[in-house]
């Protein structure tokens, strides 16, 4: 059983506040952040889900979002890597 963490609705201001400048950094990095795990999507909500206001449902799909970017560049430029490794071999 997940232990569950109290939190009063102010933290919860300060936590969302919080979340939008490490998700802005992490976009800017185009790297994976914790805030994309699903613990940290849900571990202030679990008092009260029904609280959890679209706009925060907003920024855990935008926490998500640095980490398909680092994929999609990883994927990229492993596309990169055999196209160039085909040419110097051809």
């Amino acid at each position: 059983m997940q232990e569950c963490i109290d939190i009063e609705e102010s933290q919860k201001d300060i936590i969302s506040l919080s979340q939008t400048s490490i998700i802005t950094k992490a976009l800017a990095l185009q790297k994976h952040t914790f805030l994309g795990q699903e613990e940290w999507k849900s571990t202030s909500w679990t008092d009260d889900p029904a609280s959890k206001s679209s706009g925060h449902f907003i920024q855990d799909i935008f926490a998500d979002t640095p980490g398909f970017l680092e994929d999609g560049n990883y994927l990229m430029a492993q596309k990169a890597s055999k196209l160039t490794d085909a040419a110097t071999a051809w």
